[in-house]
């Protein structure tokens, strides 16, 4: 039995309001499940937040890098493997009530800011609960466990 592992989490958050104010929280959590557990298998998505010339983040997580490393997961595991996911970042938004754009009104975990200031989040910079449940329906018949460590997340 194997556990894969993939923790998905900013660098840094940028500088929005009420900044999380803890760098590389994805790596320490990969590193927190390898030491705890045997035969692991970790990805871990992070992207570069640094701005370039135009004020925009040079290499940030897409919702695609998110499906893509999941799908990657499912294509390795065996029956009897369990899938640990972490992501951290903000969240938000209100049951029924569209935020940023979103079409299903529900919760949104945000892993990278636009650098464009709070209330400036593009589409395929968030991921809304509907989408990762989507997304996790792949691994049914799979142990797993989700770490949301996010506002709204609970």
């Amino acid at each position: 039995m194997s556990n894969y592992g993939l923790f998905i989490g900013a660098k840094d958050h940028g500088g929005l309001l009420g900044d999380i104010n803890f760098d590389n929280n994805a790596q320490v959590m990969a590193a927190a499940f390898a030491s705890g557990n045997k035969n692991t298998d970790i990805t871990i998505l992070t992207g570069d937040l640094t701005l370039d010339s135009g004020g925009m983040p040079m290499k940030p997580i897409t919702v695609d890098d998110i499906r893509a490393a999941l799908t990657d997961i499912r294509w390795k595991m065996e029956p009897g493997d369990t899938l640990t996911l972490y992501i951290n970042g903000h969240g938000g938004g209100r049951i029924g009530t569209p935020l940023f754009g979103t079409t299903d009104g529900g919760v949104i975990y945000v892993y990278n800011d636009t650098g464009e200031g709070d209330d400036v989040i593009r589409v395929g910079d968030y991921l809304s609960d509907n989408e990762l449940a989507a997304m996790l329906r792949q691994f049914d018949g799979f142990r797993k466990t989700v770490y949301l460590d996010a506002c709204h997340s609970g």
